[in-house]
């Protein structure tokens, strides 16, 4: 199966995130591989693939406004096909908080009326240096209280690679 990520990234993680999907795709003995959704216009057309994976990660309780745009575009096609939402966030790494995280994939899908054929929420990261001050001030005194991260002023991968492995697999092999 020849299968396309498209992935939206404000500090890098979710590319990574997206190599790394790519990564294990292919070590499943399937076709595949990414695009940032900024280069949707003069991209790889959705169209050539089986199945489509969109990663997005959230910024100010809203995923990026690109892989929307993308989604947009690629609308029907999308329809067509296999897909599946990676929303990766801080919100998806506390329990308490995956109500939230759970909250920020129904609205990116309410706002584009949209419904992928499955959604996972991936636990995101922190990355100080990626971060201006409004930001780290944001992060420290309304993202982090409560949640308890080790460290908290250490940048961070909190997302499970492993849990992800498995629902890429799992996700390959439905669509499949």
């Amino acid at each position: 199966m020849n299968i396309l990520v498209i992935f939206a990234t404000t500090e890098g993680h979710t590319a990574k995130i997206a190599k790394f999907v790519v990564a294990e795709l292919k070590e499943l003995g399937h076709t595949a591989s990414s695009q940032d959704a900024d280069a949707y216009l003069g991209g790889q057309d959705p169209a050539d693939f089986d199945a489509v994976i969109l990663a997005g990660s959230v910024h100010a309780n809203r995923h990026q406004e690109m892989l929307g745009a993308f989604i947009a575009a690629h609308r029907k096609t999308i329809d067509a096909k296999k897909s599946l939402l990676l929303s990766v966030s801080l919100s998806a790494a506390f329990e308490k908080t995956l109500a939230e995280a759970e909250g920020y994939v129904k609205d990116f899908c309410e706002e584009l009326d949209w419904r992928p054929d499955d959604y996972l929420l991936v636990s995101g990261a922190i990355k100080h240096d990626s971060y201006g001050y409004y930001e780290e001030m944001i992060l420290q005194d309304q993202v982090l209280p409560g949640r308890p991260v080790q460290e908290p002023d250490q940048d961070q991968e909190l997302t499970n690679w492993e849990a992800l492995k498995k629902s890429i697999a799992d996700f390959a092999g439905k669509a499949g």
